[in-house]
């Protein structure tokens, strides 16, 4: 361009791709001189703990959400972007296939990434229901995605004369419509449909979020999404389950009410007993003779367990003590007692009878005490039941586990 003193000024424009990239621009002035100018792109300056994402605030086709093939050449997708992040690059992938095309950075009263696709790069297209995704990068390499689904039609899926919409026979969450978050963090909405050949998809919106994805009818006609608890309120949450054929047509639900309560897992007594009887069998040593657990811990005997008549007898003391029961042993009577605040037993040397609380209660012993080596041994089983203890017997490691 001449100005006015004589002199011309000449201005270029180029694309960069990325940072750390390098171009050189040589200009022949009047065919005499050369000039070569180096450019150097420097990595953004990223600030230091920068762990918040950006958002993109709406993502959307221009071409709309039901696309006739035969009647484009390519697709424009829009991102709009917060305006106070660096944005590093934008991404878009069509049913999980990156898909690249020509995009750029908008700027307005917010940033809006515009990226045209050609037809040709549409990887992964298909006839029928199609999912787009946006992922945008920041300068720190934080990362936000967003969802939405296209319709693809083509000459031969076009639907001449079919206007009658699908039939919705049910909708329901498994989960039943009183959710704590302290036993379950996916809830499991169902929807059923006449079965027939046109059956395409279900679309499934959560309130407060809107549309939160799209599941194919099976065979026998249902569809199945699954919902993290995350994602919803605590106290009433609604859904909605649309049914859609490959004609197009549309058949809405009632609304699924779903009662959120956001609380803390507490194991039932019986969840408890389980755990201590999965921690025994995580721990006993495998071939070391019988080994005995209580609550999840091993007891230690002076005198290692054996089986009589095929019954595991145990050292009294040791195991009434692991039962947190204080024990007697009357010589005269070769009696013995123990006791905790809830049960009292008696047993005798070679009495097979079991005594508990005034009489009331007595129980016959395949095995009855014995003393062997100067130690007395007990019928582990029948002790702890009656300290209303459950009692598994893992055969594979000789292993006794107690849990009360």
């Amino acid at each position: 361009m001449p100005n006015g003193d004589g002199t011309k000024t000449w201005t270029f424009e180029f694309g960069i791709n990325r940072a750390g990239e390098k171009r050189e621009l040589t200009l022949a002035i009047d065919g005499i001189k050369t000039i070569s100018i180096k450019l150097n792109v420097s990595e953004p300056v990223i600030e230091e703990n920068d762990t918040e994402p950006p958002a993109i605030l709406d993502f959307y086709c221009e071409d709309g959400e039901e696309i006739w093939l035969d009647s484009i050449d390519g697709i424009s997708l829009y991102s709009e972007l917060e305006d106070n992040k660096e944005i590093s690059s934008v991404q878009y992938y069509l049913n999980g296939n990156m898909i690249q095309g020509t995009s750029w950075i908008e700027k307005e009263s917010y940033q809006r990434d515009h990226a045209y696709i050609e037809k040709s790069d549409l990887i992964g297209l298909k006839e029928g229901t199609n999912k787009l995704t946006a992922i945008v990068w920041d300068s720190a390499d934080n990362t936000d995605e967003k969802t939405i689904y296209v319709d693809i039609f083509s000459k031969d899926s076009e639907p001449d004369e079919d206007t009658e919409a699908p039939v919705l026979l049910d909708w329901y969450c498994e989960e039943g419509d009183e959710i704590n978050t302290a036993y379950t963090d996916t809830i499991n909405i169902y929807a059923e449909a006449e079965d027939n050949s046109v059956l395409d998809y279900a679309i499934f919106e959560l309130s407060g979020i809107g549309e939160i994805g799209r599941v194919n009818f099976d065979s026998n006609g249902f569809a199945k999404m699954s919902i993290n608890t995350e994602q919803c309120y605590e106290g009433r949450n609604e859904v909605n389950v649309t049914a859609v054929d490959k004609a197009g047509n549309r058949s809405y639900s009632e609304v699924v009410l779903l009662e959120v309560v956001k609380g803390s897992f507490s194991p039932t007594p019986q969840q408890q007993r389980q755990e201590a009887h999965n921690i025994a069998y995580e721990n006993a040593m495998q071939y070391n003779g019988v080994d005995v657990f209580v609550n999840g811990n091993e007891v230690s005997f002076d005198v290692k367990p054996c089986i009589i008549n095929e019954r595991t007898m145990v050292p009294l003391r040791a195991i009434f003590e692991a039962l947190g029961a204080e024990v007697y042993w009357l010589e005269e009577q070769q009696r013995i007692t123990a006791y905790n605040d809830d049960v009292t037993v008696h047993l005798f040397i070679g009495n097979p009878e079991m005594i508990i609380g005034l009489g009331t209660e007595r129980i016959y012993l395949d095995s009855p005490p014995v003393i062997i080596d100067g130690r007395t041994l007990v019928p582990v089983r029948a002790i702890s039941e009656a300290f209303d203890c459950e009692v598994e017997w893992f055969a594979d490691k000789e292993l006794v586990s107690i849990a009360d």
